[in-house]
């Protein structure tokens, strides 16, 4: 999140264009360690928990948490689609 509000404070400059491109890709490498973590998780979830019910509860939260950072993965794109549409 931190990534997104320093890139976007950064649009009304016109010569900010590399920092938030550096930020864009930051916030690419993290969604893709956040995969990482998810997919670890899930399968050790899947492996070790007995309980289907906390099973499912956590599979939904985990869910929920990759697709918060499949959300900033989609920000960051725009955001660069913007820098390159606005060099």
């Amino acid at each position: 999140m931190q990534e997104i509000l320093e890139a976007v404070s950064h649009l009304q400059s016109k010569t900010s264009h590399l920092d938030i491109r550096k930020r864009c890709k930051s916030i690419k490498s993290l969604e893709g360690q956040g995969d990482v973590i998810f997919c670890a998780r899930i399968a050790e979830m899947f492996k070790h928990e007995s309980d289907a019910i906390r099973l499912l509860k956590h599979k939904e939260f985990l869910e929920g948490l990759e697709g918060s950072l499949d959300l900033c993965d989609d920000v960051g794109n725009v955001l660069s689609t913007v820098v390159i549409k606005n060099s």
